[in-house]
């Protein structure tokens, strides 16, 4: 009786009677959720996409540049044409579905000098968020000058478990 050879040894002999070495690669997560942190990624959610971090990976892996044109011919909501704008390195994307394709287009409607300035504004915001937290509710309160408004039991609304 012969046995069956798996997918991945069969994947593992065509990598090696076409010349490629398969290697372990670590860009941290690869997920949409790494993309949550970054500028203009973070605009649209699309669970079903990657990280910008694969996009940088293998725009040095190939070597691509300003003079180099990068083609995705699944946008998406266009990590890849995004990253590359930031980049500098033209990019073609498609995408049919009609409403990532307007998302990817819209996302493309900035100026890396621009951008650069929101992030900073956005970095300021988090800082000031992060600060106060540590706050009591009075004491943040006093120093905005905010009031709250008369709920009854105005704080169950922000219990970690709401």
């Amino acid at each position: 009786m012969k046995q069956q050879t798996s997918v991945d040894e069969r994947f593992r002999e065509n990598l090696a009677r076409y010349g490629y070495k398969p290697c372990e690669v670590d860009v941290g997560d690869i997920t949409f959720q790494a993309g949550q942190a970054e500028s203009v990624h973070r605009w649209y959610r699309l669970t079903p996409s990657f990280a910008p971090a694969v996009v940088r990976f293998f725009v040095d892996q190939f070597g691509a540049g300003p003079s180099s044109l990068v083609f995705d011919p699944f946008a998406g909501r266009g990590t890849t044409v995004i990253e590359c704008q930031k980049l500098g390195i033209p990019a073609v994307g498609f995408e049919i579905n009609p409403l990532l394709a307007e998302v990817a287009s819209r996302s493309l409607i900035w100026r890396p000098r621009r951008s650069k300035l929101f992030g900073r504004f956005c970095d300021e915001v988090d800082r000031r968020i992060r600060d106060a937290r540590r706050l009591a509710v009075d004491d943040l309160l006093r120093r905005t000058g905010a009031s709250l408004p008369d709920i009854h039991h105005v704080f169950r609304w922000w219990r970690p478990e709401v």
